[in-house]
Parts: structure tokens; C-alpha cells; sequence
């Protein structure tokens, strides 16, 4: 609708924990605009894939190696969003405590991922992985798991042997399982950015609003 505008967000996390921590950016959008802004979650990394390939939105936030293309526009990327405190938004492998041990133990174990193609819920795991000589040949043990919450708690509750999540994940999940419970087997080097990207329908005035505000993070 005239005067309105929809973000569209990669749900790598759960829906609340992503409104709370996009509420101050829709906030300072709609007060420096005049305009109003709404919240769209997919209920999955490949359906947001989509939306974002049909041109279903006007503003979309993405993990920085996500790889997303629109059949419909050509997406001008406004800039980052620090959607995460830098020191957490890294990449982890874990596991249950008294479960697997090593790296090299993931062989021919069921592993919970959020979505093949993300970036800090498999893609930087998967290379660090390379790095340490250890490749994952059977794709068929990776199970979708959709968020990183849920992957936390699958591998909590059994459900895989191992998962890949980030490390901003686990210290936010940290009451919600008892300690060392959980394991760390490997951590990534520093994730890239999410970033805020936007349709040609978004009016150039309010291009530049975001990009102000990005910048002045």
C-alpha cells in the first residue's frame, strides 16, 4: 500500500528474538520517513529465498553469504545491519557432552543444520570443516532443521548428534539447558555482516534514510 513499506527477514533465528532486535531500526525508520514499516518472517531459509526471487517485498535482511536473486528487480544493497554483537556472530560446532568428540568423529553422524545454504548455519562450518581435512560426503545425515534454536535444542534432546549454529545462539539459549551439557568442537572465524537490501519499488528518499542510519550504527 502507498505509503508503506515490508522487510523481509532471513529466519535464521527464531521470530521474537528477530522483531526485538529490528523494533528499534522499524522505529527510527518510520519516525525519519513518515512512513510505516511491517515485519515478514518466512517460516523457513528457503521460503525467504523465494519471496525475495519473486520480488514479494521491498526491503530484505540477509545473512552476507546468503546468496538471494530477484526475477523481478535488481536488488540495491543498502548497507549492514549489526543484527549481532560482532564478538558473537560467529560459527559453531557443537555437540552433546559424552557424545561425539572430535571433528573427525562427524563422519556418518546425523548433523542438524538450520538451512544448507546459510551462511552461519552451514556454509562457514562446512569450509573451516575443509580446513581441518574433514569433509562431510553424505548430505543425506544433514537434517533442516530451520533455526538455530532449533538445532540447539535438537542436539540437546538427542535428536542429532551434532549441529552447526552460531556462537550468539548458545549464550542466549544458555538458561534454557543445563550447563555443559553442550560442547563446542569447532568455531569459525568472524561471520560477514547481514545486510539490508532493497526492490526498485523502495523510493530513493527512503533508500537513503537506511543507508544513514546503517552507517551511523
Amino acid at each position: 500500500r502507498p505509503g508503506e513499506h515490508t522487510l523481509v527477514v532471513e529466519p535464521l533465528y527464531y521470530d521474537a528474538d528477530l522483531f526485538g532486535r529490528l523494533k528499534p531500526l522499524l522505529t527510527q525508520l518510520r519516525l525519519e520517513t513518515g512512513r510505516n514499516y511491517h515485519l515478514r518472517i518466512p517460516s523457513s531459509i528457503e521460503a525467504f529465498m523465494k519471496l525475495v526471487r519473486l520480488g514479494q517485498g521491498d526491503l530484505f535482511l540477509r545473512e552476507g553469504g546468503l546468496p538471494v536473486n530477484s526475477e523481478t528487480s535488481v536488488l540495491e544493497t543498502l548497507g549492514t545491519l549489526k543484527i549481532l554483537p560482532p564478538d558473537t556472530n560467529v560459527g559453531l560446532i557443537i555437540a552433546a557432552a559424552g557424545g561425539v568428540k572430535t571433528v573427525a568423529d562427524l563422519r556418518g553422524k546425523r548433523i542438524g543444520v538450520p538451512f544448507k545454504l546459510s551462511e552461519g548455519g552451514y556454509q562457514a562450518q562446512s569450509r573451516w570443516l575443509r580446513q581441518q581435512g574433514v569433509t562431510l560426503a553424505r548430505p543425506e545425515l544433514l537434517v533442516s532443521l530451520k533455526t538455530c534454536e532449533q538445532v540447539l535444542m535438537g542436539v540437546y534432546r538427542g535428536k542429532v548428534e551434532a549441529g552447526f549454529i552460531t556462537l550468539d545462539t548458545l549464550r542466549r539459549l544458555r538458561e534454557d539447558i543445563p550447563p555443559q551439557s553442550i560442547v563446542i568442537l569447532g568455531q569459525t572465524p568472524p561471520l560477514s555482516p547481514w545486510q539490508i537490501l532493497a526492490s526498485k519499488a523502495v523510493p530513493d528518499f527512503v533508500k537513503k534514510k537506511v543507508k544513514k542510519i546503517l552507517a551511523g550504527q
